[in-house]
């Protein structure tokens, strides 16, 4: 075959086979590139043990960069109407210029009887509880607090404000690691009376759902990281999420005051992530029990 019987290829078709081939490789070596992963905490409770001179940056991940801001022009409203009606003039000062007649206290049609309904109670009360997670990690607890709510016949409704100390059992690595473990709760709780209200002792099954928020030192100043800043943190949190049963017992019950023991049995959730943006791998969800003494004032 003759050369000019062979066929060349456009220089236009070239150049677009070169970007087409440039572009495929890039997005290959994109996807190569493994994603920013985020730090643990059982990695931070291992650097806290060490000399911060002798620790490791951890990952957290994210974007160090704050969103633009973009400013909006206000926006003057005027009006375009030009041949509208004028609002209508405001109300007399002094209300409606022509007042219905005064028909005195024995006229005019009476009043709807609706019947007698009793009051709600409001009570309030000091809570002592004595708390254990199903876990080696965690040692018995003693938690104080504080409940308020409302009662009507054999129904209770609480809110309790529960806090105290969480500590980890001694000798272990958490216990070194994290210092001065601390929990805030609070919970929303209803029973229902089984024997009459003003039994001398009284049995109520009861359901609930707490909110909690575990903090903590670490031993030693950890450093944590992102491609772009480093900075040094020395506590952390993580909430956890409780709903449970239990069976309340009344055993001192007069008009105004009631004191009773309590047993509760759930089931506690940690959250995914600390505040500091660390994986949770350190607290697993598991069982927990309960035994409180209870008090409440009845107003």
């Amino acid at each position: 075959m003759s050369p000019k019987d062979r066929t060349h290829r456009s220089p236009a078709l070239t150049r677009v086979a070169r970007a087409t081939t440039l572009a495929l490789l890039a997005g290959l070596a994109l996807a190569a590139v493994p994603a920013s992963r985020a730090g643990t905490l059982s990695e931070a409770a291992k650097e806290a043990l060490k000399p911060v001179e002798k620790q490791h940056p951890i990952p957290v991940g994210g974007n160090s960069q704050p969103p633009p801001v973009v400013s909006t022009p206000a926006i003057v409203a005027t009006s375009q109407c030009t041949s509208c009606e004028p609002p209508p003039p405001p109300p007399p000062p002094y209300g409606d210029p022509y007042p219905a007649p005064y028909y005195g206290p024995y006229y005019g049609p009476p009043p709807e009887y609706t019947g007698w309904t009793q009051r709600p109670d409001v009570h309030a009360g000091a809570v002592v509880a004595a708390s254990a997670l199903h876990s080696a990690d965690f040692a018995p607890a003693t938690l104080y607090g504080l409940r308020v709510g409302v009662s009507g016949g054999r129904s209770v409704f609480d809110v309790v404000f529960l806090g105290g100390s969480m500590p980890f059992k001694a000798g272990s690595d958490m216990s070194r690691a994290l210092q001065a473990p601390h929990e805030m709760s609070i919970e929303a709780a209803y029973r229902f009376s089984v024997t009459p209200p003003h039994s001398a002792f009284g049995i109520a099954p009861l359901v609930g759902f707490r909110v909690g928020h575990l903090t903590w030192h670490y031993l030693n100043p950890i450093q944590l990281g992102t491609p772009d800043l480093l900075w040094t943190v020395s506590d952390d949190a993580i909430w956890d999420y409780s709903p449970y049963l239990g069976i309340a017992t009344t055993l001192i019950n007069t008009r105004h005051v009631e004191v009773g023991v309590t047993a509760l049995a759930g089931w506690r959730d940690y959250d995914g992530e600390s505040h500091q943006g660390l994986t949770n791998d350190l607290f697993p969800s598991t069982r927990f029990r309960e035994l409180r003494l209870e008090s409440r004032i009845v107003f």
